[in-house]
């Protein structure tokens, strides 16, 4: 009867072992397939990056981009990816490149930069300054998509300090 609960355990430690040991070899396996794609991964964000350096040259140039109209900025652009804040950096070059003024009504919001927005053209995938509007919140709220601003204390705030500007200079 002994003989028969140690050949009992010795055959499930040798299941278990071998499973433990299967289970490892998957690890391994999905670990390298794991690292294959993130390198590749990684590979393709680096050529994007690349691309947009080479886009952020050419804008701070001034240069002529697929036979678009070539643009001239005071400043050239804050460097792509150099820090999480990159939107930030960039909306606030722009609007100071717009000298704090509406590009639809020319209201100048240089006491109000809160009240100045960078609006996304064509969507938020569209981060090139061609692709970028600067809009005081107003304007912006009249953009389509955008009627939920309306709701927002900002924008009525906005309108009411606008009121009183009027009857200022009126």
């Amino acid at each position: 009867m002994e003989i028969h609960i140690i050949v009992g355990l010795s055959l499930t430690l040798i299941i278990l072992l071998f499973a433990i040991w299967m289970e490892r070899k998957d690890m391994r396996v999905l670990q390298t397939e794991t690292s294959q794609r993130v390198d590749s991964q990684v590979k393709a964000l680096q050529a994007e990056i690349s691309r947009l350096e080479g886009v952020r040259r050419a804008l701070a140039k001034g240069n002529q981009l697929d036979g678009k109209i070539s643009v001239s900025y005071r400043k050239s652009p804050p460097e792509l990816f150099q820090s999480n804040l990159y939107w930030r950096e960039l909306s606030e070059w722009l609007r100071e490149e717009k000298q704090w003024t509406c590009e639809r009504c020319n209201i100048c919001l240089k006491d109000r930069k809160y009240d100045l927005h960078v609006h996304h053209i064509f969507g938020r995938g569209f981060n090139s300054p061609q692709h970028l509007k600067v809009l005081c919140i107003e304007c912006h709220a009249e953009e389509p998509h955008h009627a939920f601003m309306k709701a927002y204390p900002e924008y009525k705030a906005f309108l009411e300090w606008k009121k009183g500007r009027r009857r200022r200079h009126v």
